[in-house]
């Protein structure tokens, strides 16, 4: 009986695993994934935190790279505005093209 091959260990799957400039935007990129999967074109940030397994902690190093994706919408009760992520940056870009009053893109001085 022969025993089976393990998988290699590369430096990119260590990386991966524990760097966080490749570990965030990828678990980013599996959940816009996954949105699309599901027929889910938007989450609040604090979803997307979720369904990206990431602490909103995390987030913020994130929105630079993903800034065409991410909306600003006003607080219905609070007044602090909410940060939605859109799977599909076209459809965020429709949004606040269609409703500038309404909706506007992240900047990084929003913060």
């Amino acid at each position: 009986m022969t025993t089976p091959k393990r998988p290699r260990k590369t430096l990119d799957d260590l990386r991966a695993a524990h760097d966080p400039t490749v570990k965030i935007p990828s678990a980013v990129r599996k959940a816009f994934a996954a949105m699309a999967r599901d027929g889910d074109d938007w989450e609040y940030e604090i979803d997307l935190a979720k369904r990206a397994d990431l602490s909103v902690n995390q987030l913020p190093e994130a929105r630079p790279s993903f800034a065409a994706h991410i909306v600003i919408v006003p607080g219905a009760h609070k007044k602090t505005p909410r940060k939605v992520w859109f799977a599909d940056a076209k459809m965020a870009a429709k949004l606040c093209k269609e409703q500038p009053r309404a909706f506007k893109h992240w900047a990084p001085d929003e913060d």
